[in-house]
């Protein structure tokens, strides 16, 4: 899937969401959402400009590969992500292919 990412700062969130809301959309996640980045010690991914993230969004884990096509503007890239029974086998998995967990990153609402 090609993901297409754009900023915006400075808005009123809760004008943009009714105004969502009118259009039709549906808020599908509320809650705590935890993501591990993963590199290998050579940094071998950063250096590609991708991203290697297991993220846990309430009870849903999702293992994801990005690899970022270009930045003008927008940032565009290729997104690949598959669900993950077990976050803390998946963990060892990724470890055990020498990959390290760079950051514990948390976002909240």
């Amino acid at each position: 899937m090609k993901e297409i990412e754009v900023k915006i700062l400075n808005i009123n969130k809760q004008k943009v969401e009714e105004s969502l809301q009118i259009l039709g959309a549906k808020k599908v996640f509320d809650g705590e959402m935890f993501a591990y980045f993963y590199d290998f010690k050579d940094g071998s991914i950063t250096k590609s400009h991708s991203v290697m993230r297991l993220r846990k969004e309430g009870d849903i884990a999702m293992l994801t590969f990005k690899k970022v096509l270009g930045k003008q503007g927008v940032k565009i890239a290729e997104e690949n992500s598959v669900e993950v029974s077990n976050l803390s086998e998946m963990k060892k998995i990724l470890e055990n292919l020498g990959l390290e967990d760079q950051v514990l990153y948390v976002e909240e609402e």
